[in-house]
């Protein structure tokens, strides 16, 4: 779940694991290009909220892909000042 969306200045990422897990999170623009690839981690069983800084993006459409257990998920997000 992401939010706000649009987001100005910080988006909230929350998620639930059913076990703990390793998490590889990359943040694109819809070009594909990455801006962000540095928060990849193990994460316990529960709720997570993680916050990102969006102040240094620009305006437009990203997405946020999240890799689980092999699996691919992508969220859109846009960014407005």
């Amino acid at each position: 779940n992401l939010f706000p969306n649009p987001v100005k200045h910080l988006l909230n990422i929350e998620f639930n694991l059913k076990e703990s897990s390793n998490l590889n999170f990359k943040l694109m623009d819809m070009y594909g290009r990455e801006h962000a690839t540095n928060f990849n981690s193990n994460y316990i069983k529960g709720t997570h909220l993680l916050q990102l800084d969006t102040g240094h993006l620009p305006e437009g459409v990203f997405m946020l892909q999240l890799e689980h257990d092999g699996k691919l998920f992508g969220y859109k997000f846009v960014v407005y000042k």
